[in-house]
């Protein structure tokens, strides 16, 4: 009788292990993503939404963004990464997709994900004023400043 317990307690800590796990996998990934653009002065000017050099490069650090976007859109729903991680990544997210160049290659990446995934980006960019820019000073921080 005392097996049944053990494996309960066993697999929630299992669970645990998971979830840090994939949610130190996503920074990491954020990470990388956001220093490759910050050694590439091309990239650097699409984060301070400045127009692309070439357009070609643009468009594939797009779609290397909208493909970890999904990956932690579908972590969220699976249970993989706790509510309270998605609600900052979504506040990220919505910042970030005011960026010219996101909302410029949406409607190409589009087609190419779930329909689940359409609607959470398509909510994102209804909600958010197309004019706002997300700060350098907030970005990865949920709208937040570090002296917030």
């Amino acid at each position: 009788m005392l097996a049944v317990p053990t494996v309960v307690f066993q697999l929630h800590y299992v669970r645990k292990d998971m979830r840090l796990k994939v949610f130190t996998q996503i920074q990491d990934t954020n990470r990388a993503l956001v220093e490759h653009a910050l050694d590439d002065t091309s990239l650097a000017r699409l984060l301070e939404g400045g127009r692309p050099r070439p357009p070609a490069k643009a468009k594939a650090y797009a779609q290397l963004w909208f493909n970890q976007i999904y990956l932690i859109h579908h972590a969220t729903r699976e249970g993989h990464i706790t509510r309270a991680q998605s609600h900052g990544y979504t506040a990220d997210f919505r910042q970030f997709l005011q960026l010219p160049f996101m909302r410029t290659h949406w409607p190409q990446f589009r087609p190419t994900y779930a329909a689940s995934f359409q609607r959470f980006v398509d909510d994102l960019l209804k909600d958010s004023p197309s004019s706002s820019k997300p700060s350098p000073k907030t970005a990865g921080l949920g709208g937040k400043t570090k002296s917030s």
